[in-house]
Order: structure tokens, then C-alpha cells, then sequence
């Protein structure tokens, strides 16, 4: 809150240049991330998120996230993924952990489905619906790769639990537009016959 109130009033006397306000509000992003890690001892991600609700709301946010985005796809993300995958060094994994990636791979999968399907029961959707939303909500991403590198860089996940989680979310990315496809099949067959 106190951000935010600090970040509209600089922007109230300094309305000229939105290129200087988006170099500030990265640098306030960078900033609150090293200082969730650093002092907070939580997820640096989570510095981030809070930075973004500080920002958001103001009259330059549509601008500033445009030029966010542009940043992320073609630097952060990157280099994120690239670190990631230079981190997957003597990967040798036995008969037992492929049997664990596996089932790690299946229950992510199952646990996506019926926890927020059942979610969207509650509120009322529809089993399909339900399914459908279930379905789009399976791909992991980002967050575990995080959470997971996290893990592995403070000892908390061995190098050998650390592939088949890294295997799981590109699995689970991969299969997700697949299986959004196959539920969404009756849709996308009937809009040809409104047609």
C-alpha cells in the first residue's frame, strides 16, 4: 500500500517521459525480489508479485506492462530456461525413478483435474465446464521450475529428484493445448455448423 501511494505521487510530478517510468518501476521490481530473498527469506517471486500490486492501477500500467513483456520474452525468459536447463548436468536416472517420474507426471496431472475441477463444481459450473476449466489448469510451468531450482540450490532437492520434476512441467505444458483440444472438440465442431 505504502508503495503504491509513494509510486502515484512520483508519477503525478513526472508525467514526461513513460520510457524513464518503465526503467524505474523494473529496477522497483528487481528490488523488491532481492529484498523478499534476501531479508523476508521467501521465494524471490514473491517480491515481484507484491511489486506488481504496487504498480498496478496506474495510469501507465497498460504501457509498462507491454514493455515488461517485450523484456521477459525476450531476455528474462531466455535466460531463465537456459539456466535451468545448463543446471541438468550427469542426469542418470534408474529404472525406479523413471517409474517415479511417471507417476510424479500422472498424479500432477490427475490432482489439476479434480482439485480445480472440483473447484468449479462448487461454484456451480457444469461437469464439461468443470472438466474443461480442470484440464486448462494442468500445465505447471514457471512457478514449479522456480520453486524447484529454488529447492535444488538450497539443498532441499537432491540433483536426482531434481529431472523427472523439470520432465513433469515440460510433460504437463506439453500434453495441456492436447488435452484442452479434445474437451473443447464439441465447441469447435458446432461453430463450423453456426456458421
Amino acid at each position: 500500500m505504502l508503495f503504491h501511494i509513494v509510486f502515484f505521487k512520483w508519477r503525478a510530478h513526472d508525467k514526461k517521459d513513460l520510457r524513464r517510468h518503465t526503467v524505474v518501476c523494473f529496477v522497483f521490481c528487481l528490488l523488491l525480489s532481492w529484498i523478499a530473498e534476501e531479508f523476508f527469506s521467501v521465494a524471490d517471486i514473491t517480491g515481484a508479485f507484491v511489486a506488481g500490486l504496487a504498480l498496478s492501477g496506474m495510469p501507465t500500467t497498460s504501457y509498462t506492462s507491454t514493455k515488461f513483456e517485450t523484456v521477459s520474452y525476450m531476455l528474462l525468459s531466455p535466460v531463465f530456461f537456459a539456466s535451468i536447463g545448463l543446471s541438468m548436468t550427469n542426469i542418470s536416472m534408474s529404472g525406479s525413478m523413471i517409474a517415479f517420474t511417471i507417476l510424479l507426471t500422472v498424479i500432477a496431472v490427475l490432482t489439476k483435474i479434480i482439485g480445480c475441477g472440483l473447484g468449479a463444481k462448487i461454484c456451480r459450473y457444469t461437469n464439461k465446464e468443470s472438466v474443461q476449466i480442470g484440464v486448462g489448469m494442468i500445465s505447471r510451468g514457471e512457478v514449479a521450475l522456480i520453486v524447484a531450482n529454488k529447492g535444488s540450490a538450497n539443498g532441499l532437492i537432491s540433483e536426482e529428484l531434481f529431472a523427472p520434476i523439470i520432465i513433469m512441467v515440460v510433460v504437463t505444458t506439453i500434453v495441456t493445448p492436447i488435452l484442452l483440444k479434445l474437451v473443447f472438440h464439441d465447441k469447435h465442431a458446432a461453430e463450423p455448423a453456426q456458421a
